[in-house]
């Protein structure tokens, strides 16, 4: 796994630390002072260097996700480690790693049974002082997308319990969890939907009174030809999840919509991913929720949804957009 940028610096950095003997210390450095960035043989000394575990841990996390981006969060966290401290500390958290079974990361209060009501902090899952460093250099420095966010990598590089089972869900403990993630001061993370919606049928009851979308907040309120709103809903549920919710019939037109609609949309969601529940990480918060309920009470969003809307030609557009900051 090439380095990118100071590679030779980093690797010097490094060697230093771990290598005591004086003499091989200064025949390493002048050895790797002639050779270029690119040069093959620094993936193989990097890995000596930091230890297989922690090597390991960063080629699987890089052969589970096999995009850029997880493989400039990696990168970037091999060439953090060796900055963070004085020699011992860094020998010490090495060292750590030398034990396969060792876990900076409480991962029961990262995805707490019964889930959360509000955000936590992301540092109070981690237990280790020098990991602590670790996660905090990477929310002040480390830039890269949405997708593969640094707090992601940081998580399955660091625990041995935290891996990656497909792009957008890791198992944590063997759980299988949707992770939706933010790197955006906004907070703006993952929509909630990733199946197909069938809008035809309501676009033509609101082409003829003349509209072209309707949002879940429209649904608070009274629908604007009165004999056409049960028409209208049943359209949007069976366009939605191929069959009718008697409660959200009834509750359309009126206040708490939101929650109800927001509680199906997540647990259809929820049955058709086979996960256990959603993982929100921001830049320095994370949540975790597990039901509809949940979702549509506690966890906090940047865009509430649309029911239907004839210029959104993705569905996922219309789904509800969680935020984490």
């Amino acid at each position: 796994m090439p380095v990118p940028g100071n590679t030779i610096n980093t690797l010097m950095r490094a060697f230093e630390i771990i290598t005591e003997d004086a003499q091989t210390k200064r025949m390493v450095i002048k050895t790797l002072t002639k050779m270029s960035d690119d040069a093959s043989i620094f993936p193989q000394v990097y890995k000596q260097i930091v230890g297989e575990p922690l090597g390991n841990r960063i080629t699987n996390y890089i052969n589970s996700r096999g995009d850029q981006d997880a493989i400039k969060a990696a990168k970037w966290l091999v060439q953090a480690i060796p900055t963070l401290g004085d020699a011992k500390e860094v020998k010490e958290f090495i060292g750590k790693f030398s034990n396969p079974d060792f876990d900076p990361i409480n991962t029961k209060a990262l995805i707490p049974s019964g889930g959360m009501q509000q955000p936590a902090e992301v540092l109070s899952v981690v237990t280790d002082g020098f990991a602590k460093k670790l996660f905090e250099k990477i929310f002040q420095e480390f830039s890269g997308k949405t997708d593969a966010g640094p707090g992601e990598a940081a998580f399955a590089i660091l625990s041995p319990n935290i891996t990656y089972a497909s792009p957008g869900d890791i198992s944590v403990n063997g759980v299988k969890v949707e992770v939706k993630a933010s790197r955006k001061p906004k907070g703006d993370a993952g929509r909630v939907w990733d199946m197909p919606v069938n809008q035809r049928p309501a676009v033509e009851i609101l082409k003829s009174i003349n509209l072209t979308s309707f949002t879940v907040l429209d649904g608070e309120q009274p629908f604007p030809e009165q004999e056409l709103a049960e028409q209208f809903i049943t359209a949007v549920c069976d366009g939605w999840f191929g069959k009718v919710y008697p409660d959200i019939v009834k509750s359309f037109g009126k206040p708490g919509f939101k929650d109800i609609w927001q509680t199906h949309v997540f647990d259809a969601y929820k049955e058709h991913g086979g996960w256990s529940g959603v993982l929100a990480v921001g830049l320095t918060t994370f949540q975790y929720v597990e039901t509809g309920e949940q979702f549509a009470k506690f966890m906090k969003k940047s865009k509430q949804g649309s029911l239907i809307n004839a210029a959104e030609k993705q569905s996922r557009g219309l789904a509800p957009q969680i935020s984490i900051k």
